[in-house]
């Protein structure tokens, strides 16, 4: 792919300008475009790609392969991307990480059903944790250690309830051990800590093999995400499913329908500024941007703007 020019427009003004082609970024233009008459252009500061951290790759000489650097499975539960998937028609197949025959926590090889982060089962007896766990942690699978320090902080959270309600529920928590807090503002590391040892946490965190996701983001997001992954946590990753050409695909299929409505995606720009604009019809938006391959700049007067980029780049803006 190659950028395709300068931001511009017919008469100088678009209406909706987005910033970054991730998942986000191209969902937006997508439904913008199907769904408006809207002027609406795509910038993405890669000059080869888009997709964000949708990015499958195919080894050399292997043709058939398809190796996920980023996203990499999604559970029948997040039903607004699922739903996506299957509005675009992409084939599908199940998600397994079960064929591992052991893994390795703190030097220590434990078979593969003791593997807690990819068959969520308990631990057998055979395989002593090298974790000094509590009396009341032992024998907990990771995911059950996790889910019990969840639903102790937000005991609503465990009814079966749906998401839109469960949403509802989570943005108006509070947090009584930090004087509370609202749930959204509350770390999530914080949160697991007042219920589990260091030592639990630790077997969660090194278990689970995804360092963000037990990092110290929004509670509210980090509970809501996992009650929604819980019945695939639980049951295996039988129950997650892939994308059958890769996870790209899905931001190809979003790029091109989006394209096939009359927008414009252009890549190798670089957001230098962004700012409020006020012109004869109201006020607006000023960006300026940097074309990569040249250096050229331009500035571009948008209606609104959609800032779709990493919280680092948006800390870097002018």
């Amino acid at each position: 792919m190659k950028s395709r020019g300068n931001a511009h427009s017919r008469n100088g003004d678009i209406d909706v300008a987005i910033v970054g082609a991730g998942a986000s970024g191209l969902y937006a233009a997508w439904r913008l475009a199907r769904e408006t008459k809207l002027r609406v252009q795509l910038f993405e500061l890669d000059a080869m790609r888009v997709g964000g951290r949708m990015y499958t790759t195919i080894p050399e000489n292997m043709p058939t392969m398809r190796a996920e650097l980023g996203a990499m499975r999604f559970s029948p539960t997040q039903e607004l991307l699922a739903g996506l998937i299957q509005e675009l028609g992409l084939a599908t197949m199940p998600f397994s990480g079960n064929e591992l025959l052991g893994v390795y926590l703190r030097a220590r090889r434990l078979p593969g059903e003791a593997c807690a982060a990819r068959t969520y089962a308990h631990v057998p007896s055979s395989a002593p944790l090298p974790y000094n766990l509590r009396d009341d942690e032992k024998g907990k699978s990771a995911p059950e250690l996790l889910v019990n320090a969840m639903f102790q902080a937000v005991p609503g959270a465990a009814a079966d309830i749906p998401p839109r309600q469960l949403f509802d529920l989570l943005s108006k928590a509070e947090v009584p051990a930090e004087g509370g807090r609202p749930l959204h503002e509350s770390g999530f590391w914080n949160l697991l800590m007042r219920s589990l040892s260091d030592e639990a946490y630790q077997f969660v965190f090194d278990s689970f093999g995804i360092e963000s996701a037990l990092s110290n983001w929004n509670s509210m997001a980090a509970l809501f995400t996992f009650k929604l992954l819980l019945p695939a946590l639980q049951g295996g990753d039988k129950q997650f499913r892939t994308l059958a050409d890769g996870f790209s695909q899905l931001a190809h299929e979003l790029k091109r329908g989006f394209e096939d409505e009359g927008g414009e995606v252009l890549l190798g720009h670089r957001l230098l500024a962004c700012a409020r604009s006020y012109r004869g019809d109201g006020p607006g938006v000023e960006l300026t941007f940097q074309n990569e391959a040249t250096g050229e700049r331009s500035v571009l007067h948008a209606h609104q703007a959609i800032l779709a980029m990493p919280a680092r780049a948006l800390e870097l803006l002018d």
